[in-house]
């Protein structure tokens, strides 16, 4: 299980967009195509990749939030009114899991928006010794925090939906896990297309 949160923190770290981009022309025929420069200043791109959002973070995890839930439900086929004591109990577990991830994100925020170069470049090895150590520390920290968390919670669970339900939960989790990486692949995918569009220019 701890190899799991590790990775899911270092997941996060990584989960910074790069923006950076480099000029191309490609020729066809008789026409020249050529890639825009990005619409907007890099230095605000930078400037908003280091700031942490807490609302937008919020905003995005009660999207995807409103969507697990939904999952996990069929997965585990419940009846009406062992789901409405199930969900009650899974809103708060969440809350808690979702704190932690707020906290890791905003260590990493206040190291990386300290280091411009390791963020323009989305490079962890350009972090300092003491940067790198403030991220892993608050990592482990969180880790600890997380399988307390969950040890608690499986009590709680398994008053609900029983031992043989808590099993199938974590398989159901992870199945939404990799639908929301799926998620997140397209939509930075889209992101990046928006800094940079082709533009057709002809030869006179």
């Amino acid at each position: 299980m701890k190899k799991v949160f590790v990775l899911m923190a270092a997941c996060m770290i990584l989960a910074i967009p790069s923006f950076a981009q480099k000029d191309k022309t490609i020729k066809k025929g008789g026409d020249k195509k050529e890639m825009v420069k990005p619409r907007k200043d890099k230095k605000e791109i930078l400037d908003r990749r280091a700031k942490f959002d807490v609302k937008e973070m919020e905003k995005k995890h009660d999207k995807m939030f409103s969507m697990k839930q939904d999952i996990l439900c069929k997965e585990l086929n419940l009846e009406e009114e062992i789901r409405d004591k199930f969900l009650e109990v899974y809103k708060n577990y969440d809350a808690e899991m979702f704190k932690t991830e707020l906290e890791i994100a905003e260590i990493q925020n206040k190291v990386f928006s300290q280091n411009p170069k390791a963020l323009k470049e989305n490079d962890l090895l350009l972090l300092s010794e003491d940067e790198a150590k403030m991220i892993l520390d608050k990592s482990l920290e969180m880790e600890k925090i997380r399988f307390e968390i969950t040890q608690n919670y499986s009590l709680k669970f398994q008053e609900i939906i029983k031992t043989q339900g808590l099993l199938k939960l974590k398989e159901a989790e992870k199945k939404f896990e990799q639908i929301q990486m799926t998620m997140e692949t397209k939509e930075k995918e889209k992101r990046d297309k928006l800094f940079t569009q082709p533009a057709i220019k002809k030869n006179n």
